[in-house]
């Protein structure tokens, strides 16, 4: 069974917002396009699963003062990974209104961005998960990568060197874990741009440990593994802003022509949809333009 579960339809159902009748490229009616059962499945009795904590001693896996001192509400900075000290943006439910182990968003910026953009008004996506009883943490590139400065998430075959985002992506969900009361079962990710590059890399490498994520105008090319392997259980929303969602730019000194976002949204639903453990729906905008579906 694929590992539809309850909590992602929040989590698709927030993103589909911004899905409206002309939106949608896969019905006449204008209702979502719906690819392997994936919405009827994932509120089905048998697609459940519970929450299941996941347990991860914080002495161990956090760095520096984080092994003593939990993550605040806002911004978090000097969380040292691979000498680089990292900065964080946290927002958590009401401990008053949620108990239990809590699904987890990780959202990674666009270009140009930072981890702070999940802390204004205009996310207001943040504010519907969190009163859903999500934690949404926003990681802070550091420009490692050597394609896209943003993220170390586009690579050359022949890069063999440590990915100091996909380490700090791995210790900060393990570090959130070590103080907090996270479900395993329920950690997603999701991003635009240069967010949306990050989220097919991480998507493709830590399907064993994530629930799902939603992709925003996000290249797929050279996001595969060094080692590929067949991808498990998720939930994957490819959106993308129509057919005119282009972009080109600087990051890092390094600037490149003109890519078009419809193209590699349409490879990367492809190849989620033909993956076999993977339930994808896709979502696209009405020519406009290179924009997170969320805003809009």
């Amino acid at each position: 069974m694929k590992r539809m579960i309850a909590s992602g339809c929040v989590l698709l159902l927030v993103f589909a917002l911004a899905c409206s009748d002309d939106d949608n490229p896969g019905t006449q009616d204008g209702s979502m396009t719906q690819q392997d059962g994936a919405v009827a499945d994932m509120g089905a009795p048998d697609g459940y699963l519970a929450p299941k904590q996941l347990v991860k001693d914080k002495a161990k896996v956090c760095p520096g003062t984080f092994t003593t001192t939990a993550p605040v509400e806002g911004k978090n900075s000097g969380f040292e990974v691979e000498s680089q000290k990292r900065t964080f943006n946290l927002h958590l439910p009401d401990a008053a209104k949620f108990s239990g182990p809590r699904p987890v968003m990780v959202y990674f910026h666009g270009t140009g961005g930072s981890a702070a953009e999940i802390a204004t008004g205009s996310r207001s996506w943040r504010d519907k998960l969190v009163a859903q009883g999500f934690i949404v943490v926003g990681p802070q590139g550091e420009m490692n990568g050597s394609v896209w400065a943003e993220w170390d998430a586009m690579r050359q075959t022949t890069d063999k060197t440590k990915n100091k985002d996909m380490a700090f992506f791995d210790q900060l969900v393990d570090c959130l874990a070590g103080h907090l009361t996270v479900d395993g079962n329920r950690i997603y990710i999701s991003g635009m741009s240069a967010g949306g590059i990050m989220a097919n890399r991480v998507l493709r490498e830590r399907s064993t440990l994530l629930a799902g994520g939603v992709v925003g105008s996000g290249v797929y090319d050279l996001t595969e593994p060094a080692t590929p392997t067949a991808l498990d259980s998720m939930a994957v929303m490819v959106t993308w802003g129509g057919d005119n969602d282009e972009y080109s730019g600087t990051s890092g000194g390094k600037t490149v022509p003109k890519i078009n976002f419809a193209q590699q949204a349409s490879i990367a639903s492809e190849a989620y949809e033909k993956a076999a453990k993977v339930n994808q729906i896709h979502c696209k905008g009405d020519n406009l333009g290179h924009k997170w579906l969320a805003d809009v």
